[in-house]
């Protein structure tokens, strides 16, 4: 088989998973492994495209470089900011706890 054919088989598949704003994915397949490029609306969209492309016949790897553009979500630059997006304090609760509890004389 063909990479242009491994392309074009993985093109329909992709297509058969109809997932909105996904246009900007570009296939490319060299020897069965197949890259995946672009831009696509979130992370779930990202594995939904790559689990679709594993499917067609011929694919033997894939290589995931699609992008989720997300830009309605702040972005966390360490790991504490990441905590605090998503809505967890930057100490653990059991720490805090203690802390609290036992005073020192």
């Amino acid at each position: 088989m063909s990479d242009s054919e491994i392309e074009q088989r993985v093109l329909r598949q992709l297509e058969f998973v109809g997932l909105p704003d996904c246009r900007e994915v570009c296939v490319f397949s060299r020897k069965g492994i197949v890259t995946l490029d672009g831009t696509v609306p979130n992370r779930m969209s990202k594995l939904a495209m790559q689990k679709a492309a594993r499917g067609a016949k011929g694919v033997r790897a894939i290589v995931n470089k699609l992008e989720p553009s997300e830009s309605s979500l702040p972005r966390a630059s360490s790991a504490k900011a990441a905590r605090l997006v998503r809505g967890l304090s930057p100490t653990p609760p059991a720490i805090r706890r203690s802390a609290r509890a036992i005073p020192t004389y």
